[in-house]
């Protein structure tokens, strides 16, 4: 049964006396407040830090927005459409936030301010915004006004939200963390369907906090695709948060939705009990948790970390059920820690012909990760390149290559060793950022026959050398292509001068995943891929890789720790 009590709304203002206790180790409170705390917060005076959220404490208030989402989309957005500017002191900012209020049929557009001895409201049949004089605001929704009898399957509902556009909008993949603060009380849930009616599918009242997420990548094969990163707090149906995760499709924005095993958020609590619950939560490990799930679902598989950026959030109440229901809201916070300049990872291969250094490239961050992690353990020393053919590449990395001479390796023989070396992992094609010319390097997979996902070998990579290609060349070229691929391809122009210039393989772009660059030592790769070979292109003198390294793991002179 509920902790929710009936009569609210006409009660809201004695709700003030709600002592609060700051997560993030601010002072105030009465230790009647619980406090989810990872102590991940840093100081907003670092310089790589970054406040998203704009006039935490309201003081502005808000552009209202009309009750309809058709009218903004067709009237231009919000700045173009909103109705009236709910202000809570006498100053004349512009509000940075925006409230809105969707299907509601009481619009608080021409609404007078009242003021009391707590601070300024703005109230009428359906709804009620207070500011109070500490920056607390309350968000009362009464729905019992909005229906007329309980609403049913495909019906719209009311909402009471909050929301801000963040601009500039933070890349993912530059983010070291992503903190979440805020500091949130019920002050009660009233159900008012008659006995009978409610039925938990269709009906509850819910407060749960929204990140947009939007691909920003105009290389990227996802490019403009969105996805919402949801985070419940109160919620009618559940007195305790859940502790699972779950993706789901919302016909109203036509965007997937990825909802936080909230839990792990506030930890386990009850908002039912009408305490005050503070938060201070690093979720940046969600958001990529998100992103990771719907790869795995596969969507947004083409949507790295550094693709998507956080252009907003939204807070308040979705009520599709007869609830009369208000909570208090103080101190909402999301800090950006943005990384600071980074050096990309270099790895330096000793061969038996010379040195060759690889620069990994961050926008393949598994790759990235997975061959570094590989060079750390030692598992390159002493593998062959033991496939090169002149004016195309050199490929190494076959497990099966330690201890034999090349003269004895079957490319066609039974996989052998251990076996997460034969493992793959997904593809992250970035054409046309990354592309076949001279000196990439790329990973190695079986064909489309058998791997129509394209999934590239965990182990196995090559550098391409290749030739220079002219435009007649290249629009042939482009045409095989796009007819293998089975979708539209083309060669930018800088893509097509670099071809006519320097050289590549273009023939293999949009189809294997580039993941690094030769920063030194081509001389090294134009003297293997010019050694002799056999009928099955291995080099007649062995060319062995004796030692690789990551740059900065002991600058290349102490021995790798694992082995």
């Amino acid at each position: 049964m509920s902790l929710c009590v009936r009569h609210v709304v006409a009660a809201m203002t004695v709700a003030a006396a709600a002592l609060w206790l700051s997560a993030c180790g601010g002072s105030g409170g009465n230790g009647g407040s619980d406090a989810a705390t990872d102590g991940s917060a840093a100081g907003d005076t670092a310089a790589n830090v970054r406040e998203l959220i704009a006039d935490r404490s309201f003081a502005d208030g808000f552009a209202l927005a009309p009750v309809s989402t058709e009218t903004v989309t067709a009237g231009g957005g919000f700045a173009a459409t909103n109705v009236d500017t709910l202000r809570f002191t006498e100053g004349t900012e512009a509000p940075a936030w925006q409230m809105c209020q969707w299907w509601s049929r009481h619009d608080l557009a021409g609404t007078p301010a009242e003021t009391t001895a707590e601070g300024v409201y703005y109230a009428n049949a359906g709804k009620r915004v207070e500011r109070r004089g500490d920056g607390t605001l309350l968000l009362g929704i009464t729905a019992s006004a909005e229906y007329d009898a309980p609403r049913r399957e495909g019906e719209q509902w009311p909402h009471l939200l909050v929301q801000q556009d963040f601009d500039p909008a933070p890349s993912v993949g530059a983010m070291e963390s992503l903190t979440l603060e805020m500091e949130l009380r019920l002050v009660g849930c009233g159900n008012r369907m008659t006995e009978g009616t409610y039925d938990a599918a269709l009906h509850t009242a819910q407060a749960p906090f929204y990140l947009h997420l939007r691909n920003a990548n105009p290389a990227s094969e996802d490019y403009g695709s969105a996805l919402w990163v949801g985070i419940p707090t109160f919620d009618y149906r559940y007195e305790r948060l859940a502790d699972t995760e779950t993706v789901h499709w919302d016909k109203g924005t036509a965007t997937y939705i990825y909802t936080v095993p909230p839990r792990s958020v506030w930890g386990d609590i009850s908002f039912h009990d009408r305490r005050a619950h503070a938060v201070c939560r690093d979720i940046l490990p969600a958001v990529l948790r998100a992103l990771e799930a719907m790869r795995e679902r596969g969507e947004l598989t083409h949507s790295a970390a550094g693709d998507m950026v956080v252009t907003g959030m939204n807070f308040g109440w979705e009520v599709p059920g007869t609830f009369d229901a208000a909570l208090e809201v103080r101190g909402i916070s999301l800090r950006a820690e943005m990384r600071g300049e980074t050096k990309p990872l270099r790895v330096h291969l000793t061969t038996t012909m010379g040195d060759i250094v690889i620069e990994l490239d961050d926008r393949t961050p598994q790759h990235r990760d997975n061959f570094a992690a590989l060079v750390r353990e030692g598992y390159y020393d002493s593998l062959l390149f033991h496939r090169v053919i002149e004016d195309f590449m050199i490929q190494g990395g076959d497990p099966r290559t330690r201890d034999i001479t090349g003269a004895e390796f079957d490319a066609e023989g039974p996989e052998t060793g251990d076996p997460r070396y034969w493992e793959t992992i997904p593809a992250e094609i970035r054409f046309p950022e990354l592309y076949h010319r001279r000196g990439v390097v790329a990973a190695a997979r079986e064909g489309d026959d058998v791997n129509p996902d394209r999934r590239s070998s965990r182990t196995q990579f090559y550098i391409v050398w290749g030739r220079t290609v002219d435009d007649a060349a290249l629009d042939a070229t482009q045409e095989r292509v796009r007819r293998q691929l089975g979708e539209s391809f083309s060669y930018p122009d800088a893509v097509r001068e670099a071809y006519r210039t320097v050289g590549g393989t273009p023939h293999l772009d949009g189809a294997y995943t580039v993941f690094g660059h030769v920063v030194e030592g081509m001389e090294t790769v134009d003297a293997i891929q010019r050694t002799p070979t056999d009928s099955l292109d291995r080099p007649l003198r062995d060319v062995r890789i004796l030692r690789a390294y990551v740059e900065g793991d002991g600058n290349g002179t102490e021995e790798n720790e694992s082995r």
